[in-house]
């Protein structure tokens, strides 16, 4: 821990770092604060970081489990840092707070060529700014996802991509959908 945070630090002084890749570094436990400073960084990949205290975590952002967070007043969540982003896996947690249908066009899911494994999450609680329907519907996956996982997702009915999944992803394995109460097709 001492080499790697000696190695952050430096890292810190010349402020160019925008990913950190930590995947599968399975001994790790914490990060160290002096990440929180580090302006240019926006995502750190945790996957497979099984020992890591998230709950410690310093920044906001980390991939592959991404939050989407709207403030008051604002007229937009964070969903656009995804922009830039092509993970392997992704996990796309508090999708109610997706306030416009443009923000989930913007980051182009269907152009990230690298995703195998993706998650949409709507959180219970999510004070819902758009229908369910229409922020999957520009969800849209690239057809590497081999397996895919819905979840909370309260609309009545899917978007098409969804119904003809087995065309839209021909990769796919394995599908899981957990949480649909409103769900009649």
């Amino acid at each position: 821990m001492v080499i790697f945070t000696a190695y952050l630090k430096l890292l810190l002084t010349f402020g160019k770092l925008h990913t950190l890749e930590l995947s599968s570094c399975f001994n790790l436990r914490t990060l160290p604060a002096c990440l929180s400073r580090m302006d240019s960084l926006k995502f750190v990949n945790t996957l497979g970081c099984q020992n890591l205290d998230r709950s410690m975590l310093p920044l906001p952002i980390l991939l592959p489990h991404f939050t989407v967070h709207a403030a008051d007043g604002e007229s937009s969540s964070n969903l656009f840092l995804l922009e830039d982003e092509n993970p392997e896996f992704l996990e796309i947690t508090g999708l109610g707070n997706v306030k416009s249908a443009e923000e989930a066009q913007r980051i182009k899911l269907v152009e990230k060529r690298r995703i195998e494994m993706l998650e949409f999450v709507w959180t219970r609680d999510d004070k819902r700014f758009m229908e369910d329907h229409e922020v999957l519907k520009e969800l849209l996956p690239p057809e590497t996802v081999e397996q895919f996982e819905l979840d909370g997702y309260r609309s009545i009915n899917f978007p098409s991509w969804v119904m003809g999944i087995a065309t839209y992803l021909p990769n796919l394995t394995t599908i899981s959908l957990w949480d649909l109460p409103n769900c009649i097709n």
